[in-house]
């Protein structure tokens, strides 16, 4: 007898009240800008599926902004962002040679003396940073992953 009483009470509208008071549903976390990351090799942007000669690669370098639309959406944030951390590994068919962590001003001198015809550097941009009219930061989710070939 017990199990037909709530479908009994769903019907007479008696456990519509109770249901009523369920906690609400947490708030969707608030959308964060997408920021567009361009790859710079000795200080030249990068363009998708160039490649370049064994020892040509001295310095890699990261600039990220937001687009205009973003920029409409978050008003309160500065175009031009931080790139703060990424991974830069040297490899050859799946297997991963070398890497290093990247950070501001940090050299690949080393790392790229490592690369050779047929490699690959795989760059996988992992912190990204916002700056606010005020000066604050704040992270955004950046991860975006490039592969430049050396031929």
């Amino acid at each position: 007898m017990k199990r037909f009483i709530l479908p009994a009470l769903l019907h007479v509208g008696l456990l519509l009240p109770v249901l009523a008071q369920q906690p609400a549903p947490a708030p969707a976390a608030e959308a964060l800008p997408q920021p567009k990351i361009t790859v710079f090799v000795n200080n030249r942007p990068w363009q998708n599926e160039k490649s370049f000669p064994e020892g040509y690669i001295k310095q890699i370098a990261f600039r990220a902004v937001l687009d205009s639309a973003s920029l409409q959406t978050f008003s309160h944030l500065e175009r031009d962002l931080l790139v703060r951390k990424a991974t830069i590994s040297i490899a050859k068919g799946n297997r991963r040679v070398a890497s290093m962590v990247w950070q501001p001003g940090a050299s690949i001198l080393s790392l790229a003396s490592e690369a050779r015809s047929g490699d690959r550097f795989v760059i996988e941009v992992s912190e990204v940073a916002a700056r606010d009219k005020a000066g604050a930061t704040r992270r955004l989710p950046a991860t975006q992953v490039f592969s430049i070939p050396v031929n």
